[in-house]
């Protein structure tokens, strides 16, 4: 018994040991962390999806990032794919109050204005420099 004490014991000092010092390098971050990116479900795209201004346009790949700068305000982005647009990458980003969809959606970005005839966000003084608008857009591309 004695022995397995002084085991137990080394182990948990050697846990201990060491200064606070770490010279490792600080692991990198993203823009979009994985805690923050919440994947939007139809509730929320189907409306978004309706009220598309584009010829055969659909949303896909939606991500709801929550702001840290309002209260209560959520921002979804996701990618319009239609064939009027050459290529990817034409992400619009949204702002709610719900990410149930059931509540009033704003554009908050160029590509969201341009492409849907949902309000402007600045109505609720939201813009596209708060926090959680890069960030979802950063969701959609991960």
């Amino acid at each position: 018994m004695r022995p397995l004490l002084l085991v137990l014991g080394a182990l948990l000092a050697a846990g201990c040991g060491g200064g606070d010092e770490d010279t490792s390098a600080p692991a990198p971050t993203t823009a979009a962390s994985e805690g923050r990116c919440t994947a939007a479900t139809s509730d929320l795209m189907t409306p978004l999806a309706n009220k598309l201004t584009i010829a055969d346009a659909r949303l896909t790949n939606g991500w709801i990032v929550e702001s840290t700068d309002h209260r209560d305000v959520y921002f979804v982005a996701a990618e319009i794919d239609s064939p009027e647009l050459a290529g990817s990458g034409d992400i619009a980003v949204w702002a709610t109050t719900s990410p149930y969809g059931a509540e009033a959606v704003y554009s908050v970005n160029e590509v969201a204005t341009r492409y849907s005839d949902w309000r402007a966000a600045d109505a609720i003084d939201v813009s596209a420099d708060d926090d959680g608008v890069a960030e979802s857009r950063a969701c959609v591309f991960r």
